[in-house]
């Protein structure tokens, strides 16, 4: 935009003019962004939870108690889930059933941003927050963004640089949190007719006493979706678009999207199509998730080995072949992906475990059987064959009993590795654990 806008033939004024006029073509209006509940696709219990909120607001207008209803919440996962937007479906799906709900949002960087980042500004914005928060007609769903931005007071050293700064933060939420939990004089309850909405990437950075009863009830967990989901989601964004074309292969080709690669995908190929003055077309959608090859076949050919062993020993393992589906399509940093769309059963034990482990492994080892030695195809990043070996052994070991020398020692929340890891107990046992 900047090299577009800005040219030495023109004044600032038609510099600015020109800026302003290509920003103003990206925006999108409210009215089309605009989802409900019902549009929402993979998040299933989180869709479960305001539609129930919603059914109580209508309750609670005709006289039920307030202290009935569940309304607060946390909703975790990772980005491009749908969390951010589940706030302004459910405001969405309140109005369709004649509910004005006010929604008002913050986040730990918007308070941080006032003034100069100061420990005074940070409080002050987050008072002020809250304060027109509750001044606001209610129903009020009040959601907080980033929630693992306020870090967990047990976790910090006394020795950080930042401890006071920190501490005074977590503590100043928790204080707003119980604020509208119940009246500044404690004669009455302020709660009513607000509800708490929460979202995080990793609730165990979280303070647990943001979570308790009272405050963010509950945690929801938002995974990624399975090939029926992605399908609702693409014909959602497609608005009409294919009706009669088969979504299946884009579908396998996109395993491990989110709803945030799904809308990208669909406004990608739809440029696509634009530039070349035509409808949209399947091969539009195809080109986007999976891009011309330009790996050389020996590559290839080790991927393939490499999900083709996941396959095999989830198959092994868990059986119901038909569930399992794979593909060796180059999405950012995954070379490729095998994805189970139904859980087996679980009960927890020792065993089951073992078979987690021995399926997250049987990528490597069937690249070391075949090709005499294997890649670093299985680690490198967050999700990882090797960090979910790493956190699912260090649970084992350090939270869940199942595993170590002294199994019935609990160091710490079996979703936190980095904790865990910390203590070398747990580190001396993974590896053992681990199939080799």
């Amino acid at each position: 935009d900047l090299s577009i806008g800005i040219r030495f033939d023109r004044s600032p004024e038609e510099c600015l003019a020109q800026l302003k006029r290509l920003v103003d073509l990206r925006r999108v209006p409210a009215s089309v962004r605009d989802i409900s509940l019902d549009d929402l696709h993979g998040m299933g219990e989180a869709v479960r939870w305001a539609k129930s909120v919603i059914a109580d607001l209508k309750m609670w207008k005709a006289g039920m108690p307030w202290s009935a209803i569940d309304a607060g919440a946390c909703l975790e996962g990772p980005p491009g889930v749908g969390k951010t937007t589940l706030p302004m479906a459910m405001q969405r799906s309140a109005a369709e059933q004649g509910i004005k709900l006010e929604l008002a949002s913050c986040s730990h960087s918007q308070f941080q941003g006032a003034g100069d980042g100061h420990l005074g500004h940070f409080m002050r914005e987050m008072t002020s927050f809250f304060a027109s928060a509750r001044a606001k007609p209610r129903p009020v769903l009040v959601f907080i963004d980033e929630c693992d931005s306020f870090a967990d007071r047990s976790k910090l050293r006394p020795s950080h640089s930042h401890a006071d700064y920190v501490t005074a933060c977590v503590n100043g939420l928790i204080s707003e949190l119980d604020g509208i939990s119940s009246s500044r004089d404690g004669a009455t309850s302020s709660r009513e007719g607000l509800i708490l909405l929460g979202a995080s990437n990793d609730l165990s950075r979280c303070d647990p006493a943001r979570l308790r009863s009272g405050r963010l009830n509950r945690s929801i967990r938002i995974g990624l979706a399975d090939l029926n989901e992605l399908e609702k989601m693409y014909r959602f964004r497609l608005g009409g678009r294919l009706v009669h074309d088969d979504l299946q292969e884009i579908c396998m080709l996109s395993l491990g999207s989110t709803g945030a690669d799904v809308e990208r995908i669909v406004k990608d190929a739809l440029r696509i199509a634009r530039h070349a003055s035509r409808d949209l077309m399947l091969s539009d959608l195809r080109a986007v998730v999976s891009p011309e090859e330009d790996r050389d076949f020996d590559t290839q050919r080790r991927v393939a080995i490499h999900e083709a062993g996941h396959i095999l020993m989830d198959v092994l393992n868990f059986g119901a072949p038909e569930n399992v589906l794979a593909n060796i399509a180059a999405v950012g940093q995954r070379g490729g992906a095998t994805v189970r769309t139904k859980s087996p059963p679980f009960a927890g034990t020792y065993s089951d475990y073992r078979l987690r482990l021995e399926t997250l492994i049987a990528g490597r080892t069937a690249e070391s059987l075949l090709l005499s030695e294997h890649s670093h195809g299985s680690g490198g990043r967050r999700g990882s064959d090797i960090h979910l070996l790493t956190t699912t052994a260090a649970a084992m070991v350090g939270s869940l009993g199942l595993a170590g020398p002294v199994p019935l020692l609990f160091f710490g929340s079996l979703d936190d590795t980095e904790e865990l890891m910390s203590y070398p107990e747990v580190r001396r046992r993974p590896r053992a654990v681990s199939p080799s």
